[in-house]
Formats: structure tokens, sequence, C-alpha cells
């Protein structure tokens, strides 16, 4: 029988984008291994695309591939966010001078639009869906440079940096704090005020990166092995 390559990697994209929210949210937590036999089982697809999702997901830093143990969920370290973190602030200011240089009337409305929705999910007390509409946001912001090269840089270690930003995001004072960094980010950019856009930029990070830290000094994650729960691996 042969095999419908392109049907797989667009089956194993779409089982990607599932997994990565429960990883992302914790549903899936760290140190959990995800097999072949269970994703493929519980997700109601075949090996193939199965296997491309974890190809996506690895190149993003949301699993790592252990020989001869197959593919796990990393745990959420301070090292590892202090490495990231020290990666991000560079690129990220960079992000934000590319954004308020290059973005079009277009552009700035999208990202408006998304702060906009921020905002009424934060009055909404939605958690999970105001973390989302600010990754749609940066993601915009991202789009906004116009720079091929900053896009694909950046885009791999956002998705690894959501599951460390999530950690705060259940804290009103921070989800508030981003709503307004956002909103200000917003008018610099109508501005075009580069250096503004790009202090208030570095000045996000630089209170986040302190309080995820904190958070993960005194967080105890559960880890399941291989106990994998089935339930929550589905596509949406």
């Amino acid at each position: 029988m042969l095999v419908d390559y392109k049907a797989a990697s667009v089956l194993g994209i779409e089982l990607a984008l599932a997994l990565e929210k429960q990883i992302i949210f914790g549903d899936l937590p760290g140190g959990m291994h995800l097999t072949e036999e269970v994703v493929s089982k519980t997700a109601g697809v075949s090996r193939s695309p199965v296997r491309e999702a974890m190809r996506v997901l690895e190149q993003s830093g949301l699993v790592v591939r252990e020989p001869r143990r197959g593919v796990r969920i990393p745990l959420l370290t301070a090292e590892e966010m202090d490495d990231l973190y020290t990666c991000r602030l560079p690129l990220e200011r960079l992000v934000a001078e590319l954004a308020t240089k290059n973005a079009t009337l277009s552009d700035i409305a999208e990202i408006q639009a998304r702060q906009e929705a921020c905002e009424n999910l934060f009055k909404m007390g939605n958690i999970r869906a105001h973390f989302e509409a600010n990754l749609e946001m940066s993601a915009a912001l991202l789009r906004a440079t116009h720079s091929p090269t900053l896009i694909r840089t950046v885009s791999s270690l956002t998705k690894h940096a959501a599951r460390y930003r999530f950690q705060i995001y259940d804290t009103r004072r921070f989800r508030e704090y981003s709503v307004m960094g956002g909103a200000q980010l917003v008018q610099l950019l109508k501005q075009r005020d580069i250096e503004g856009a790009v202090k208030a930029t570095e000045r996000m990070l630089l209170t986040a990166w302190p309080i995820i830290r904190q958070r993960l000094s005194k967080l105890q994650e559960t880890v399941n092995g291989d106990a994998a729960t089935e339930h929550l691996i589905r596509l949406s």
C-alpha cells in the first residue's frame, strides 16, 4: 500500500500543533515520554504523521530525542530558562527595532487588534486564551519585521520560551502588566519610536525573567515518565 506522504505531513503538523499547546500549558508535563504507539493510538492516526509531529516539536525544542529511549518532554529548569532569555533579549530588541522601522499600516493594525484581544481576554479572566492571544500578538510583531531570517530564528525560540512564560500567567498582576506593556508598544509602533520600542521590549523581558526564575525554584514538577495520560493527547 502506498503512503500518502503529503497527507501524512499535513496531519503531522496538525498533530504537532495540538501537542504543542498541551506541552506549553503543562497538560503534558516535563519528564513524560511520548511513544509513537501511545500518541498514534490516542490521536487516532497512523505512525507516519506521529513521526512528522515529533520532528516538528523537536525542532522547536518542545521535545528531545534520547538514544534508545525515544522522545521526552524536557523538564523546566532555571538554567535552561537563563540560556533562553540570554538569547532572546538581543533578538527581541532587534524585533522591536525592525518592526518599528518596517511595519506597514496593515501590520500595525493587526498588532493592535491582537493587543485589544489580549486586553478583552484579560478582563474576562480567560488565562489560556489570553496567553494564546499574547503569542499571536508576538507573532504579528515578528512578521512586521519583514526579515525572513529573523522570523525563522525567533519563531523556534518563542515556542520553547512559551513553556516558561506560561508559568507566571496565573498571576493577575503580571497579566495586567503584560496588557499595559502591549498597549504601550502599539503606541510606540505608531509613532515610529524605535528607541522607545526597544526599551519597552527590554523592560518587559527583564521584568519577567526573575519572576519566572523564582517560580521555577519553587516548582516541583510531577514526572509521569512513560505513564502517558492518554486522554490528554488529542487533535483539536
